[in-house]
């Protein structure tokens, strides 16, 4: 997935370090429009 390699590009280039589990919340059905249901990334950081 596009979204998550920028994710943790960006991590990477401001210093973060990975610190847990990654999540990904899809905010309502992603059954119903795929390519539309909006999505939550969480990446714990230290």
């Amino acid at each position: 997935m596009a979204a998550w390699t920028r994710l943790l590009a960006f991590a990477e280039e401001q210093g973060y370090e990975h610190a847990g589990p990654i999540i990904e919340l899809n905010l309502n059905d992603p059954s119903a429009v795929p390519e539309e249901a909006p999505v939550e990334l969480r990446l714990p950081v230290r």
